[in-house]
């Protein structure tokens, strides 16, 4: 008798312990796409080629001061043709492809392409790292609701923008010498359709 007494237990706490870890994968759930219970979530926009640029509220942020500056969209602070470099500042690949997109930065900038670092971790908690990053011009998602807007599946991520706001090109993954040597292609190419 005791040990069908056992067992009963031992199978009460196991349907107990799956529901809690049902739960709890909810609630992260909720928690990561930034979803109130019963709010429905506007659906996230598109990152690929042909479709246009998530339109989602950003600050700038001055890496040497690490705080917030002034705030604006995405598409406002792509002015023209542009790359958008997304990040988190703790990321090791982002951290290894700054130098590449730094150099990116340089050469397209006699073509008036301008680049933007996008800091995903936002502003908050890392601004002594966002100080770091050696990319001019870095911005970060205002809130988790705009950071889950973009809908960036992995980081580092390199968007080529066009004129009209539509996405170009689209690198995922460490950005190395010929990956650069790449998007720099692409950019050029780019530019040379719209003269």
């Amino acid at each position: 008798m005791r040990l069908a007494s056992g067992r009963r237990l031992t199978l009460l706490l196991g349907v107990l312990a799956t529901i809690s870890i049902v739960l709890l994968a909810v609630e992260n759930h909720n928690l990561r796409t930034a979803r109130t219970p019963g709010v429905p979530v506007p659906a996230a926009p598109h990152v690929g080629p042909g479709d246009p640029l998530p339109d989602v509220s950003v600050v700038e942020i001055a890496p040497a001061l690490a705080r917030a500056t002034s705030r604006s969209t995405l598409r406002e602070e792509v002015k023209d043709i542009g790359l958008v470099f997304f990040f988190t500042t703790r990321c090791p690949y982002c951290q290894q492809s700054w130098s590449y997109v730094d150099q990116l930065a340089a050469e397209l900038e006699v073509d008036t392409v301008g680049v933007i670092g996008v800091a995903l971790d936002g502003q908050d908690g890392h601004g002594e790292l966002i100080a770091t990053v050696p990319l001019q011009r870095v911005v970060a998602p205002v809130d988790v609701r705009s950071a889950v807007r973009i809908d960036v599946p992995t980081v580092p991520t390199m968007l080529l923008v066009g004129a009209d706001d539509t996405i170009r090109g689209v690198w995922r993954g460490v950005v190395t010498e010929a990956l650069a040597e790449e998007i720099w292609l692409a950019t050029q190419e780019l530019l040379s359709r719209a003269r």
